[in-house]
């Protein structure tokens, strides 16, 4: 009797741990499970400061006037045109870039940011922008 009811504890101990699993909530999370690809950014980006977007310390970095909005523009031979179209600010520069796992790195002779994709689907994307001279700031950006 001792020995089966060790074998149905035995039992109910391997199901309770089999049917304890959890999903984690970190989808939101920087660097989520994206794995970018040339495929998955080529062409133009159009990307917009989140201006409601509140960092867990509470702090939102707030980006130059200049730096609101852009449509960048990822070419197949790993070539970037950056377009700045804020407040009455258009300028267009050129430059390179590269894929390291989530981030694309954007890089000219007056910049080396990086842009970390938080999510992406269906041509929409959250991507927070690491500017060179500044802090981070949110951006929604469509395809």
């Amino acid at each position: 009797m001792a020995k089966a009811r060790f074998l149905f504890m035995a039992l109910i101990y391997t199901l309770m741990s089999l049917s304890l699993t959890s999903c984690s909530d970190d989808d939101d999370e920087p660097g989520g499970n994206i794995e970018l690809t040339k495929g998955m950014i080529l062409g133009s980006w159009h990307f917009v400061y989140d201006k409601d977007y509140v960092r867990e310390n509470g702090v939102n970095y707030i980006p130059h006037p200049y730096h609101r909005e852009f449509v960048i523009s990822f070419l197949g031979d790993n070539t970037a045109i950056v377009e700045c179209r804020s407040d009455n600010y258009y300028g267009t520069s050129e430059g390179t870039y590269f894929i390291e796992g989530n981030s694309v790195f954007l890089s000219s002779d007056i910049y080396a940011d990086e842009l970390e994709f938080i999510s992406l689907n269906d041509g929409k994307a959250v991507v927070d922008w690491h500017f060179t001279y500044s802090d981070v700031s949110r951006y929604n950006a469509t395809h």
